[in-house]
């Protein structure tokens, strides 16, 4: 008897989305933070489509498919944070 796990394509495709499926949050209609990086883009269309992108894909794979315009680091320098103590 074949004991292979043979899942419906259902539950294939929705694994793989809970798999690739990386959190965003949407700093401004033309912001897109993934993880530790915000990437910025010229229209709004461009933001939605790489915000698309990323929910099935790596974030890797969706700057390719949709070049955003700049992107920089979500986590502050530590350089630039004030010093803090007594002053």
């Amino acid at each position: 008897m074949d004991e292979s796990l043979h899942l419906p394509q259902t539950a294939v495709h929705f694994l793989l989305i809970v798999i690739f499926n990386m959190p965003t949050i949407r700093k401004s209609t033309t912001e897109v933070q993934v993880d530790d990086t915000i990437y910025l883009f010229e229209r709004v269309q461009l933001a939605d489509a790489f915000e698309a992108c990323v929910a099935v894909a790596d974030a890797e794979h969706c700057e390719l498919e949709h070049r955003p315009a700049s992107k920089r680091s979500a986590v502050p320098d530590a350089t630039s944070a004030p010093a803090e103590g007594p002053a």
